[in-house]
């Protein structure tokens, strides 16, 4: 077993029948201070070029997310708002992905429900595709940033989505979704450097953060102008 199998399946085994949770899994570099989830656009356009042929249910999306203090809301391109939350970073684990050109990391977060606030500023626009596998979403994001002190206006960003709901429901096992997922993971990376044969050849865990999840109960909300609501690995 690999260390991502590993690390993967003890986060699901941990958190995936938790409320409001998400896993997802994000390639980028990690410096001194961050992990820099910008892969850039050649490497974006690279994983577009091999997603966009394949059979793949497709979606293509533009939202706003504007911040009130730990509230963030999210809109459609005409600026009206559909969800608003408190997402919250529960567990991360970075990786570096020695012999490729990425390191990996693996986060939890809990996006909780919340109430409109009164006002809140833009943060960043994003044009998004997703492509949707059984429980698997790939999604790259051009990511526009409103700050105008911002090391870069544009970022181009990669993640994996698990769908948690779907893999309760099917009683898919934390072991296979850990499997599953890295050999997505890897394909991803081949795909992304073809000509260089990317090939992990070791993967060393170098961080990890961990905060309290808060327990939460589901509850109903309302908020003005809202309506809550290549080869690829089987």
């Amino acid at each position: 077993m690999n260390l991502i199998v590993y690390e993967l399946r003890g986060l699901l085994e941990k958190y995936r029948h938790e409320k409001h949770i998400e896993i997802e899994l994000r390639l980028g570099w990690k410096g001194d201070r961050k992990f820099d989830t910008n892969i850039g656009r050649n490497y974006s356009d690279m994983i577009y070029n091999a997603l966009a042929p394949t059979p793949l249910e497709r979606k293509d999306e533009t939202t706003n997310v504007y911040v009130h203090k730990n509230v963030r809301v999210i809109s459609d391109a005409t600026g009206t708002p559909f969800m608003s939350q408190m997402k919250r970073k529960i567990e991360t684990r970075d990786m570096l992905l020695h012999g490729t050109p990425f390191d990996l990391r693996v986060s939890v977060c809990q996006e909780l429900p919340a109430a409109l606030p009164p006002t809140f500023e833009l943060l960043r626009s994003r044009a998004r595709t997703t492509w949707k596998y059984k429980i698997w979403s790939y999604d790259l994001t051009h990511v526009r940033s409103a700050c105008t002190n911002a090391e870069s206006l544009d970022s181009y960003e990669f993640e994996l989505e698990l769908d948690l709901a779907r893999a309760n429901r099917e009683k898919l096992t934390s072991h296979y979704i850990a499997h599953a997922t890295t050999m997505k993971i890897f394909d991803l990376v081949y795909i992304s450097n073809p000509g260089d044969e990317s090939l992990v050849t070791k993967i060393e865990p170098i961080d990890k953060t961990k905060n309290n999840l808060k327990k939460t109960h589901d509850r109903e909300y309302n908020t003005t102008n809202t309506t809550t609501t290549t080869t690829i690995s089987t």
